[in-house]
């Protein structure tokens, strides 16, 4: 891909970023000099991705986006997808690091979603880890054993995601396990309804070959999730790192967001 639209790139971290398209300093569509939603029809940027020696280049155009469209894009794209069609259930996947918040996105999709006729069932992955004894097993900040072994892939294929294929149950367990008392939630049984959306938040759900039906990962540069991650969880950091390294979750997911600011989120354009 062509690098374009770096007249005066911004230095980042990692990254350099060019944009074209919009002059921010003139106001759009009558709003005094706020461009709002407007900003992510109009404005599309580049970011070059660099390796500490810049031998391998990356560029990676953005489009910034409100996160007021952001929803209603996600809304629109779940609910037009085609294999949400004749009463078929969508399991769709937000993933992200907590410090991404990827659990504050699926909850925003709830009731848009909803006043589009979509019947919505709302789990998280942190209900579906692995029993402490298990988990840590190798002590409680080894990163990858908080890559490999925290999320109980079984359970969630078993209770939450096969039921909702095709001809299956449709009775979800929308919890397992209380991750801080290691103790099962002894949550009842949910049926989702024919045309329903499971929205699934959670971290390093990529990969493992779990079946949904759209995934929208939440990016974050290095820099960005080191200073948003809270000080006791930064040694998942090296967790992070493996799995943008050997995953790729960026590349691998349906919609990439990048969410370096919650204010100022960007799309990632195929």
């Amino acid at each position: 891909m062509p690098e374009v639209g770096f007249a005066d790139p911004v230095q980042l971290p990692g990254v350099r970023v060019g944009c074209q398209g919009l002059d921010l300093g003139k106001g759009q569509h009558g709003h005094g000099g706020s461009s709002g939603g407007a900003i992510g029809d109009q404005l599309t940027c580049n970011i070059v991705e660099l390796s500490n020696q810049e031998r391998n280049r990356r560029v990676v155009q953005v489009r910034p986006i409100s996160p007021e469209r952001l929803i209603d894009l996600l809304a629109e794209r779940i609910d037009t997808h085609p294999a949400g069609t004749d009463g078929r259930r969508l399991r769709i996947a937000i993933d992200g690091a907590p410090a991404a918040r990827p659990g504050e996105l699926a909850d925003s999709l709830v009731e848009p979603l909803r006043l589009r006729g979509r019947p919505v069932l709302r789990v998280s992955a942190g209900d579906f880890l692995r029993p402490a004894s298990l988990r840590l097993e190798y002590g409680r900040h080894d990163p990858d054993a908080y890559h490999d072994l925290w999320l109980d892939d079984g359970a969630l294929l078993r209770e939450v995601l096969d039921p909702l294929e095709p001809g299956g149950s449709a009775r979800v367990l929308p919890s397992l396990r209380d991750a801080a008392t290691d103790r099962s939630t002894r949550a009842p049984y949910t049926e989702l309804p024919p045309g329903g959306v499971l929205l699934l938040d959670g971290a390093l759900l990529i990969g493992r070959w779990l079946p949904f039906e759209l995934t929208v990962h939440l990016a974050l540069t290095p820099a960005a999730l080191a200073r948003r991650t809270l000080p006791q969880e930064r040694w998942t950091l090296p967790a992070f790192a493996r799995y943008e390294a050997e995953t790729g979750p960026s590349e691998l997911a349906d919609l990439t967001v990048r969410a370096d600011d919650p204010r100022h989120p960007a799309l990632v354009l195929p």
